[in-house]
């Protein structure tokens, strides 16, 4: 979390005026915009050069005490603010809610479309919640968007090495599911800052813990095709069967909410 410029701490700056805000998704560990490099459960190195996901669904939590009357600027065309009452009827929960697919390229945070600068009221906000959705099999994908995210909710590429030989893997998966993060502590959401950056980082470090790839090749339980191996719901077997479950759960427990500001 990038540090304070001082005055998003003044009280006066999260008293519920509007705040300039954006949202991202990217993937940490290395530099922004190069391959990131992390390794499977026994060791072996891994590249990742390409980490496309598809969220179909943002909602932003509004600072504790505030509702939708205290979103004073227009929000985009997507984005629309509503207020439930909590399951234990003790108190109303607002959330501004961005729907309709959006595609992150976890390298370097860009969205397509570009969801650009909103506002939100100022205050502390502590939880988002986002649905990872496939796209539909037959979309027609932007450009630098690869082609293997079609059917999929999220792509990861890249190459690893077996038997001292680089060898391209593809991990296709399906989420489809909502998935929350949260900062106990909350994000100061400041008016008085150019930018209030809301960041959710995934840590590519942890993504193959409890998976040794090179053994699951090595065993014919993970397909390769075309000298790439690849992993999705349908390509795995035997002692095999489940990594890209256990996959999907470490990269959702991956997941951080942060915080970077722009002067």
């Amino acid at each position: 979390m990038a540090g304070d410029q001082g005055s998003s701490s003044n009280p006066a700056n999260l008293d519920g005026d509007p705040a300039p805000t954006n949202i991202s998704f990217q993937a940490v560990e290395g530099s922004s915009g190069a391959a990131l490099t992390t390794s499977d459960a026994a060791g072996t190195p891994i590249e990742v050069t390409t980490a496309w996901v598809n969220i179909g669904e943002i909602e932003i939590e509004l600072p504790e005490g505030l509702t939708c009357d205290a979103v004073t600027d227009p929000l985009p065309e997507s984005a629309t603010c509503e207020c439930e009452m909590e399951e234990d009827e003790t108190e109303t929960e607002c959330e501004i809610t961005f729907e309709g697919d959006v595609l992150f390229d976890l390298l370097t945070g860009t969205a397509t479309p570009a969801i650009g600068t909103f506002s939100i009221p100022s205050g502390i906000v502590k939880e988002i919640e986002v649905e990872i959705d496939d796209v539909a099999e037959d979309a027609t994908l932007p450009d630098g968007v690869p082609s293997t995210l079609a059917g999929h909710s999220l792509v990861v590429e890249g190459t690893t090495t077996l038997d001292g030989t680089p060898t391209p893997f593809s991990l296709r998966l399906d989420f489809n599911e909502e998935v929350e993060f949260e900062e106990l502590s909350g994000l100061e959401i400041s008016e008085a800052v150019a930018l209030n950056q809301i960041l959710v980082t995934f840590n590519v470090d942890s993504w193959l813990a409890g998976v040794d790839l090179a053994a699951c090749v090595a065993e014919g339980d993970v397909a390769m095709v075309d000298g790439t191996i690849i992993i999705d719901e349908d390509s795995t077997s035997g002692d095999c069967s489940d990594i890209e479950n256990v996959i999907k759960d470490n990269i959702e427990a991956s997941g951080t909410l942060e915080k970077e500001e722009e002067d």
